[in-house]
């Protein structure tokens, strides 16, 4: 589980946050709110979080000034600002210093969800192995990315699907999306499609009202004669074989 610190000087922000998402389910844990920057810092210090979300402008210390202290005392949280419109600049500047991301205020849940996901991946391959760092609420964040990743899959298996889209509309890296079906799975996002095609195919050359053309195209596999060799290549013949054999 990623351990995250949350600073904002508008207590309403910090409490949007917080319930924009299921953090847990995602694999972070916050582990300190703080509505004051100077003790904001100290908080940093003494949890030493994987992640830092700060306001960019607030009273007393800026943002900038939290992420060159936070540096100063060899910390390396990733940073996340949090901005306004009136502040875009500042954000940039930020990036420039070094912060991971920014998001502007009121920040969105499509938003947020993308920088989490973003920040996983990053995390994972910083700490070596994913499960290195899990614990069995952070285990159950892989999972449910697994579970969202296998859904969508099912779900659209009869369309033109590829990783990378998928990826995009899960808010996932396809890298990470890869790996997730290599290590938990030990196959691989084509294969996988393939597999579902097949077996759907293989109830549909029950129904003989059917062609076998048609199946094809019902399964997400439009051109005919590949739709025969994949077949085969799965089932050891034919779809009009298997039609005929005891099994279809």
């Amino acid at each position: 589980m990623y351990r995250v610190v949350l600073v904002d000087d508008e207590p309403w922000t910090l409490i949007g946050i917080m319930n924009t998402v299921d953090w847990e389910a995602e694999g972070f844990e916050i582990v300190a709110e703080e509505t004051n920057p100077v003790q904001a810092f100290n908080s940093i210090c003494e949890q030493r979080p994987d992640i830092v979300f700060t306001d960019i402008k607030m009273p007393g210390m800026t943002g900038l000034e939290l992420i060159r202290k936070i540096r100063d005392e060899n910390i390396h949280s990733e940073i996340i600002i949090i901005s306004g419109f009136a502040d875009f600049n500042y954000a940039q500047e930020a990036i420039r210093q070094g912060a991971f991301d920014y998001c502007l205020k009121p920040i969105e849940e499509e938003k947020l969800m993308q920088i989490l996901q973003k920040l996983k991946v990053h995390l994972d391959q910083k700490s070596g192995r994913p499960e290195s760092r899990h614990d069995s609420v952070g285990y159950s964040g892989t999972n449910n990315n697994l579970k969202q990743l296998l859904q969508h899959i099912n779900h659209y298996y009869n369309q033109n699907l590829k990783l990378k889209e998928i990826a995009e509309k899960l808010y996932m890296n396809p890298s990470y999306c890869s790996q997730l079906l290599r290590k938990e799975l030990n196959t691989t996002f084509s294969d996988y499609l393939t597999d579902i095609r097949i077996k759907k195919a293989k109830v549909l050359l029950q129904d003989m009202s059917l062609t076998i053309q048609e199946i094809s195209q019902k399964v997400g596999i439009k051109d005919y004669y590949y739709f025969n060799k994949v077949f085969k290549k799965h089932c050891g013949m034919t779809p009009s074989q298997y039609r005929k054999s005891d099994k279809g």
